[in-house]
C-alpha cells in the first residue's frame, strides 16, 4: 500500500504540472487502490473477530468508491471534450499583458477555448486610427508574441481597431 501511495502522490504532482488528465486518472486510480486496500483489509479482520457483516459493508464500500472515482474521472474527460472557455484568472492575465504593450488603447474582446490542456485566444484590441497599416501590423503581432509567453497558451488571433 506503501508504494501505490508513492506511486499516487508522484503521479498527481506530474498530472497538476504538465495538466495530463490520464496521468491524474492514472494517480486517482492508485489512490483508489490504497483505500479499497485498506477498507478490504479492515472487512477481512471484521470478518475475522465475529463480525461477519464487515466483509458486505466493506464490499458495498470499495464498489461505490469504484462509482465515485469512475464518475469524477469521466465528468473530466467529457470536460475536456467540451468546448469551454478558460478561467476568469488566465482571461484577466491575457487583459493585463494586453494592455502592457506600448500602441494597445483598449481592448474591445476577449475569447478563449480550452483545448485538452491548451488555450486558444481571440483578441479584438484598439490601436490609434492614425497609426499605419505596418504600425498596427507590429503592434498586433507584439500582442501575439506576449500573450504566447503566457502557460497553457496554443495559439492567437489578434484583430485591429482604430479608435
Amino acid at each position: 500500500m506503501l508504494i501505490k501511495w508513492v506511486m499516487y502522490v508522484r503521479q498527481k504532482r506530474m498530472a497538476l504540472r504538465t495538466g495530463s488528465h490520464s496521468l491524474m486518472a492514472s494517480a486517482l486510480d492508485n489512490r483508489m487502490d490504497v483505500i479499497s486496500s485498506g477498507i478490504t483489509t479492515a472487512a477481512i479482520l471484521g470478518a475475522q473477530w465475529g463480525l461477519p457483516h464487515f466483509d458486505s459493508y466493506g464490499a458495498l464500500a470499495v464498489a461505490a468508491l469504484i462509482v465515485w472515482l469512475g464518475v469524477e474521472i469521466f465528468s473530466q474527460a467529457a470536460n475536456d471534450l467540451m468546448d469551454r472557455a478558460a478561467s476568469t484568472e488566465t482571461v484577466e492575465s491575457i487583459r493585463d499583458v494586453c494592455l502592457n504593450v506600448n500602441g494597445v488603447k483598449m481592448i474591445d474582446e476577449i475569447r478563449t477555448r480550452v483545448a485538452g490542456t491548451q488555450v486558444l485566444v481571440d483578441l479584438k484590441i484598439v490601436v490609434d486610427s492614425n497609426l499605419s497599416l505596418l504600425e498596427a501590423h507590429g503592434i498586433a503581432h507584439r500582442v501575439k508574441d506576449a500573450v504566447m509567453n503566457l502557460p497553457r497558451i496554443q495559439d492567437v488571433m489578434v484583430h485591429v481597431n482604430p479608435d
